[in-house]
């Protein structure tokens, strides 16, 4: 292969990640509270073609629930684990 034909390829390959890339940005959203050490919140997610955003309240409502999560404790966060008030993500590893 020569070098514009290599030019070429990659440009394509390039071109196509970022259809697929905008494709799935276009499909959902999801609302993530900051992390807190090495801990990430998310707090809502709904797809696009359902609703366009988040109502004022909805928001109110998360922000509020942000300034709850962000101010507690790791024993506060590991009862809410235990209880079922919050459910713990881990990726690629076991909880």
């Amino acid at each position: 292969m020569s070098g514009g034909q290599r030019d070429g390829a990659r440009a394509h390959r390039r071109e196509s990640w970022r259809r697929r890339r905008q494709e799935a940005l276009d499909l959902a959203r999801t609302l993530v509270a900051t992390y807190k050490g090495d801990l990430w919140f998310f707090l809502f997610g709904f797809e696009k073609n359902e609703r366009a955003n988040v109502t004022a309240e909805e928001l109110e409502g998360l922000r509020v629930i942000t300034r709850q999560l962000l101010g507690m404790t790791s024993e506060q966060l590991d009862k809410a684990v235990r209880d079922g008030s919050l459910q713990e993500i881990c990726h690629d590893q076991e909880s």
